[in-house]
C-alpha cells in the first residue's frame, strides 16, 4: 500500500506541486496571510477549540451546522492554537482529494491517459476562484469531495451494471458524513439512490436490491451510531436534536415564508403598476 501511495506522489508531484502553490495562494488560512477573514470561520474554529475544551456543541454552544461539521475544525485546533494552520491543512487535503476523485472519473470516462491528472485541476481550481469558497472553510466546500467520492461508485455503476457491497457502503458512509455535516446538502444521494434503483427495478435485481440497501444503511450507521453514542454519554442528545433538526427545520420554513411573502408583496405592487401606467 505505501508503495502504492510513493508510485501515485511520483508520477504526479508536479500537480501536486501546483496544487500545493494554488494553496499558498489563494486560500485565505495559508500562512502567507494574516489569517481568515470570514467570521464564520473563526467562529467555527473557536468551536472546535472549545469542544477540545470540553465543552459540547449543541449541549454548551448553540450552532445550526452539524456535528461532523465541527469534528473538521476540532482537528484543525489541534495543529495550531488559532487553528488557521490547521485550516490551510485540512482544505488543502480537500482539494488534493478532490482532484484525486475528479481524476478516477475521468478515468471511467475514457479521457486519454496523459490529459486525465491535468484536466482533474479545472474543479479544485474552480473551487478556488469561486465566490462560494472564496473565504473557505464552508461545509459545501468539505461536502464536494464526498460528492464526487459516491459520483464516481455511481459512473461505475453505470458503465458495468455492477456495484460491490463494500463501495455501496462507502457511498453509505459518505453521505452520512454530509448529512451530519450539513443535511440541506444530501440531495444528490437522493438523485444517486433514484438512478440506482429505477435500474435494478427494471433489471429486475430483486435480491441485489436488498443487499445493496442493507449496505448503504450499515454505511450510514457506521457513522451515525458512534455520533449518537457519544452525545449519548454526554446528555447531549435531546439538544443535538432539537437545534440540528427542530430550530433549523423552524428557522427554514419561516425564511422560506418570509421570502414567499416578499415576492407575492413584490408581484402585486408590480401589477398595481402595470394597471396605473396601462
Amino acid at each position: 500500500m505505501l508503495v502504492g501511495i510513493k508510485n501515485r506522489i511520483k508520477n504526479n508531484w508536479v500537480v501536486l506541486v501546483i496544487l500545493l502553490l494554488g494553496s499558498f495562494l489563494f486560500i485565505s488560512a495559508s500562512p502567507l496571510y494574516k489569517g481568515n477573514p470570514w467570521g464564520d470561520t473563526n467562529a467555527m474554529l473557536a468551536i472546535g477549540q472549545a469542544w477540545l475544551d470540553g465543552r459540547v456543541p449543541f449541549r454548551d454552544i448553540f450552532e445550526q451546522r452539524g456535528p461532523v461539521f465541527y469534528v473538521y475544525y476540532l482537528v484543525m485546533n489541534l495543529f495550531s492554537t488559532k487553528g488557521y494552520i490547521g485550516l490551510f491543512i485540512i482544505e488543502t487535503l480537500n482539494l488534493i482529494g478532490i482532484w484525486y476523485w475528479e481524476k478516477k472519473i475521468l478515468q471511467l470516462l475514457q479521457v486519454p491517459n496523459k490529459l486525465q491528472k491535468w484536466l482533474a485541476l479545472i474543479l479544485p481550481f474552480f473551487l478556488l476562484s469561486s465566490f462560494s469558497f472564496e473565504n473557505g472553510g464552508s461545509p459545501e466546500e468539505f461536502a464536494f469531495f464526498w460528492i464526487l467520492w459516491s459520483f464516481y461508485y455511481l459512473l461505475l455503476f453505470l458503465k458495468t451494471g455492477k456495484l460491490k457491497n463494500y463501495q455501496v457502503f462507502l457511498i453509505g458512509f459518505g453521505a452520512a458524513l454530509v448529512f451530519w455535516m450539513k443535511y440541506s446538502l444530501v440531495g444528490a444521494w437522493f438523485i444517486f439512490i433514484l438512478v440506482y434503483l429505477f435500474i435494478a427495478l427494471k433489471n429486475r435485481y430483486w435480491v441485489e436490491i436488498l443487499v445493496k440497501v442493507v449496505s448503504f444503511l450499515l454505511g450510514f450507521l457506521s457513522v451515525t451510531l458512534p455520533l449518537m453514542v457519544y452525545y449519548q454519554l454526554v446528555k447531549g442528545v435531546p439538544a443535538l436534536i432539537k437545534v440540528y433538526f427542530v430550530t433549523n427545520i423552524g428557522a427554514y420554513t419561516q425564511s422560506s415564508g418570509e421570502t414567499g411573502l416578499r415576492q407575492h408583496l413584490s408581484f402585486k405592487l408590480l401589477i398595481k403598476i402595470l394597471w396605473h401606467n396601462r
